[in-house]
């Protein structure tokens, strides 16, 4: 089993980037789009072997400390075992 990524909802797309990428030094892998609803930008760093997921709803909810975490993902080599 290995740890793929954690999701984190975030309020501010790019004033959270600026902080994962210009302070944390990340780097953005990837980014799409889901309809009118969210946007979602995978970061991670030079081994790439983790990834922090931006998650940013366009319908302006807000978060407090605490409520804004996701989920994990894992990876597994055979699910139904």
């Amino acid at each position: 089993m290995k740890l793929y990524h954690t999701m984190i909802r975030v309020k501010d797309l790019e004033e959270s980037l600026e902080f994962y990428t210009g302070f944390l030094g990340l780097k953005e892998a990837r980014r799409s789009t889901i309809g009118d609803e969210a946007t979602l930008v995978f970061l991670t760093d030079e081994s790439e072997n983790y990834f922090i997921e931006l998650t940013y709803n366009h319908d302006g909810r807000d978060y407090e400390l605490g409520n804004q975490f996701g989920h994990l993902a894992l990876v597994v080599d055979d699910l139904s075992a």
